[in-house]
This record gives C-alpha cells, structure tokens and sequence, in this order.
C-alpha cells in the first residue's frame, strides 16, 4: 500500500556518515545511512542526497509527491543557510572544495512547494533535545555534541540562537590551548583540537610512538597498527587499566572541562547536554567531568547548572532534521508517542 501524503524527511550530513530518515504523523518510516561522500564535484553530497531520499522513499513503499518538507541537520559553517562553506570535516579534505551547495540541488530535484531547511547539526540537535529529549522544558540550554567534530547550540530564554550569518555557538573553535594542535578550521589549540574522537585518537598515536609506550595495550587492541588505531581503542584500553590510555582520557576530562566551564560563563544556562560519538563512552568521562566543572567553576555562576547526557543518542541528528520542518502539532503528538523509540527498518548503503 502506497503512503501517499503527509511525509517529512529529516537529513543529518556529519563528516563520516549522511543518515536521511522518512516519518509520517505516526512514526519514523525507514532510516537510510550511507559514508559521506567526498569526492567528485562540489555537488556530490547534495547528489548524495537526492539518492538517499528517493531510496527512503521507494524502500518505504511511498511516493514523493506526499512529501511537506525537508529539514536538514549538518557540520557547518554555511553560506546564506543554503550551502556548506569552508566546512573542515567535509570541505578540507577533497578537492580544494569551498562551497557545497545544498538546497538548491534539493529544490531542483523535489520542488518549490515544499518547506527546506538547512541548520547547524549542533544547533538543530539542541532544539531537538528541547522538544523531545533531555531538556523538555527548560528555557536555557546548551548542546554540545563531541565525535567526529564537536559543535553546538544554545537556547536562551526559550530562543534558538543564531548569530548574524547562523553560525552562533561553534563551541568547538573556542581556543583551549594557544598554539597547541592545528585544527581543521586553521586555528591552533580549539577545543575540538582537543576532545574530539579524532584528537583523541591522535594523541594517543603521537605517544605510542615512543619506545617506551610500546608495550600499551592500546597497541594490541589495534593490532599493532598505529594507523587504525581509533578513539575506541584508547577508550577500551582504559577500561582495562592501560596507564597510559587513562592519562588520555583524564586530559581530555580536562580540555573538555575547560570548554564546558567557558560556555556556563557565557550563557548562565540551566543545563548542558552531551552527545556524540565519544559520549558513548559517559562511562569513563560523564563523572570526572562533573566534579571538574564543579571544582574550577564561577560558583555564582555555575550553580544549578546540570550535566546531562543526550536521551535522543544517535536518532538525534535525523530526529534534529525533522523538527526543523515539522509542524508545532505533530511535535506535540510526537512528545505523546515517540515515534522514533519505536523499531523501524535501518538500510545502510
């Protein structure tokens, strides 16, 4: 039986994977995920997407014409809320690409009609947690997510902030070391430099060089192979009492710490909440960052704020996407059923 009408895509573009679900007013339909693409013209992840949509909706059995709207959750920066600019997970790695435009290729292909919205994946995941997640109801809150890249997004006094070109609360550029490790936005020492799933990885390859970390079981975990060696892997070193897998974590509790600290003072907000890949891994971050933040901070400041993990996990990206587009009455029935906790097929291409 073919679905026909009232259908909603929300798209989550990350500098590893693009994940594009369907949902109707009852539930998430199909979600299809597939590597992000990162070569060809500058038009290969909006192709990408065009792809992934149309397989959404033939493997859900329903047609494009019931489609409403598209919202779209992606690393940033942007040009004009319509194109990826100077994007460092995606831009900096092929081809000497710029600018990846991203809702015009999207129009041509599904039609003026239909509502499009592009917005940082950060920004889009706190206003997800806002509606659906692990701050309901709080007025002022703050997202950050820490994996591939580490953004975020701030709500104050019930506003999603934007800024003057819509990149307000890039919390991973903040300066946490000076002329410490090159970023992919060309600065030195950002806090993404510093926490993110790749710079974990990185400093843990850097120490293992010397002789005398050989022995590490990050080593054996990687198969001896410096060059696979992952975030997990220094994660899964330290649940077996590697000395030096838990140096690394303990410094990233810290530069993490630091940046949360900087973002409290900035916004007096009532809760943060954290997602992302290396949160998956709140088991050996989620409490020593607690007592940092609580033993370095501004007391006046900092008091009452909360540190929350994300309820929201990996649906939050494409569940950010569809709250972007969705109407203020399916949001409130989707808070009733959340649909999105429900199983629903997951194709990966």
């Amino acid at each position: 039986m073919h679905i026909s009408s009232g259908c909603y895509i929300g798209v989550d573009i990350g500098g590893t994977w693009v994940r594009v679900v369907l949902a109707n007013r009852e539930k998430v339909l199909i979600e299809v995920t597939q590597q992000t693409r990162k070569r060809g013209t500058e038009r290969a992840v909006s192709e990408q997407l065009k792809q992934l949509i149309r397989t959404a909706f033939s493997k859900a059995d329903a047609v494009t014409s019931g489609l409403r709207g598209i919202g779209i959750s992606s690393c940033g920066p942007f040009k004009e809320m319509a194109s990826l600019e100077d994007t460092p997970n995606i831009c900096d790695e092929v081809n000497g690409w710029r600018i990846i435009p991203i809702i015009e290729p999207l129009r041509e292909a599904f039609g003026e009609e239909i509502r499009y919205r592009l917005e940082n994946d950060a920004k889009a995941a706190a206003l997800a947690e806002n509606l659906f997640g692990a701050a309901v109801g709080e007025s002022n809150c703050v997202y950050m997510t820490i994996s591939t890249g580490v953004g975020g997004g701030f709500i104050v006094d019930g506003v999603l902030c934007e800024g003057k070109n819509g990149n307000a609360a890039h919390v991973g550029h903040q300066i946490i070391v000076p002329d410490g490790p090159q970023c992919g936005c060309g600065q030195r020492g950002c806090l993404e430099a510093m926490v993110s799933g790749k710079s974990i990885a990185r400093r843990a390859r850097e120490r293992l060089e010397e002789v005398s970390a050989r022995k590490s079981a990050m080593l054996a975990l990687s198969n001896g192979d410096l060059k696979a060696l992952t975030s997990k892997e220094v994660f899964d070193a330290a649940r077996l009492g590697d000395p030096l897998a838990t140096e690394i974590i303990d410094e990233t509790v810290k530069y993490l710490g630091i940046g949360i600290i900087n973002i409290i003072n900035a916004t007096d907000t009532k809760v943060v909440v954290l997602g992302g890949g290396v949160m998956r891994s709140s088991d050996l971050i989620l409490m020593p960052l607690m007592r940092y933040v609580e033993e370095r901070s501004f007391t006046a400041i900092s008091r009452g704020t909360e540190i929350r993990l994300s309820k929201l996990g990996s649906s939050v990206g494409t569940i950010a996407g569809l709250s972007l587009v969705m109407p203020n009455d399916w949001i409130q029935e989707w808070l009733t059923t959340k649909p999105w906790e429900k199983a629903f097929p997951v194709e990966h291409l």
